[in-house]
């Protein structure tokens, strides 16, 4: 078994009426996300790129390269 990503990244997933239904519904928060889809399975997503330019910069934290050592109680140090 493995994740589906138009399970769990998907606004709706469906036909395409249920997607563009649903699409419609959104209103103006709609607009922005795509359809995507073919032979009768339909996505509604939206694009991660607008994210990167918000949070891009709070991801650099978490970088394999980043290193903290604290001091335990004893004086050795500890990763």
């Amino acid at each position: 078994m493995r994740r589906e990503g138009k399970w769990t990244e998907s606004i709706a997933v469906g036909s395409e009426a249920f997607v563009v239904a649903t699409q419609a519904q959104l209103g103006i928060k709609g607009r922005s996300r795509e359809v995507i889809g073919s032979d009768g399975s339909y996505e509604l997503r939206e694009s991660p790129a607008p994210y990167m330019a918000i949070l891009g910069h709070e991801n650099d934290g978490l970088r394999l390269q980043n290193g903290y050592y604290w001091n335990d109680s004893d004086g050795n140090s500890a990763s």
